[in-house]
């Protein structure tokens, strides 16, 4: 198999982002669809309809971008039953720019490994208040060097909840179970 045929799962977004089966809201500047892999109970991407590779891509002309899709993550996901957070992977592996809109619990069937946790819970996840602020001030979106993102996804487990390190995957999926409370 030749690499362009290996590499053809990047750009799954552009798709997805026509799914009508996928598709929760849309305009003309954004697209938002529920994620085929979710790492958490409630999981979304909100997707500008302009193509724009990641987050490197971004420049100060994309500010009113920016700002329109803080609106609709306030607008959508305003929700009593849910803490949200939003923001970007620093290295995503997909392209198409796509801001994840995801709830805390961080107990979706597709977090599977310690790469999907850390990708939520350390700074390789970049909110979208620091991208506009970085955007404001910079006309670019500081990032770590990618050696340092590289470590932040191989570093230990830790519960984003409470000061547990689980040995794997596995064991803190139970212990997240700990912090549902109880009605």
């Amino acid at each position: 198999m030749n690499n362009s045929k290996k590499m053809f799962w990047k750009f799954n977004l552009y798709n997805a982002m026509k799914d009508p089966k996928l598709i929760v809201y849309q305009n003309s500047m954004v697209v938002v669809i529920r994620d085929k892999y979710p790492k958490s109970e409630m999981h979304f991407l909100i997707l500008p309809q302009a193509k724009i590779p990641e987050i490197r891509s971004l420049n100060r002309s994309h500010l009113p971008l920016m700002r329109h899709m803080k609106h609709i993550f306030c607008k959508i996901f305003d929700h009593e039953s849910y803490t949200f957070w939003c923001g970007f992977h620093a290295k995503p592996t997909m392209m198409q720019l796509h801001m994840h809109v995801i709830s805390d619990d961080l107990r979706g069937s597709g977090m599977k490994t310690a790469k999907h946790w850390n990708s939520y819970t350390t700074s390789f996840f970049i909110s979208l208040t620091k991208v506009i602020g970085d955007l404001e001030s910079h006309g670019r979106v500081l990032l770590e060097p990618p050696a340092v993102l590289d470590n932040l996804l191989r570093a230990p487990l830790k519960c984003h909840q409470c000061n547990y390190h689980p040995v794997n995957m596995p064991t803190l999926k139970v212990h997240l179970l700990s912090h549902i409370p109880i009605n």
